[in-house]
């Protein structure tokens, strides 16, 4: 009887050790319209305290487009990170910034959204899995689209979710 229940629970560790962790990130947004050229960002205050080699932003993405001259009803999307705050002097919750050389991009091709429709949307790696063991990192950002010029619409991000596997 010991030994069935001593391999029951090796069985079990040896089971939960691979299930993927998976700490929720707030909801946050990032600017459509007039941000072609730029990454927008938003604070996220979630930390994860182990290390890991690769961590995955999981989130449904959900993008309204602002009235403009053009084709807006899709964009491309590229999702990017950052460790220090993009614009330190600014008290906005959204951040616009021109790309520098602290903004990791975290999607390896770009995201298609189709205006209106909600998408999950999936980014990340081991340069993810460094910035989210800070006490507080930036996920945004940066558009391309068909508008020759739009009002600020946004990019909805929810139900987000870093994953990590042991």
């Amino acid at each position: 009887m010991k030994r069935i229940v001593s391999t029951l629970s090796l069985s079990f560790l040896a089971a939960c050790s691979f299930a993927p962790l998976s700490i929720p990130v707030a909801n946050f947004y990032i600017a459509s319209g007039s941000s072609a050229t730029l990454i927008c960002y938003s604070k996220v205050s979630k930390a994860i305290t182990v290390q890991f080699a690769s961590v995955v932003y999981e989130g449904d993405a959900l993008y309204q487009p602002g009235q403009g001259l053009g084709d807006n009803s899709t964009v491309e999307l590229q999702l990017y990170g950052r460790a220090s705050d993009p614009d330190p002097g600014s008290s906005a919750q959204v951040k616009c910034v021109n790309e520098s050389a602290e903004d990791i991009l975290l999607s390896s091709t770009p995201i298609s959204l189709v205006a209106n429709e909600q998408k999950r949307v999936f980014a990340g790696g081991s340069s993810l899995a460094q910035l989210v063991s800070k006490n507080e990192y930036y996920l945004g950002g940066s558009l391309n689209d068909g508008t020759i010029f739009g009002f600020p619409g946004r990019i909805d991000f929810t139900d987000g979710v870093v994953k990590a596997n042991f």
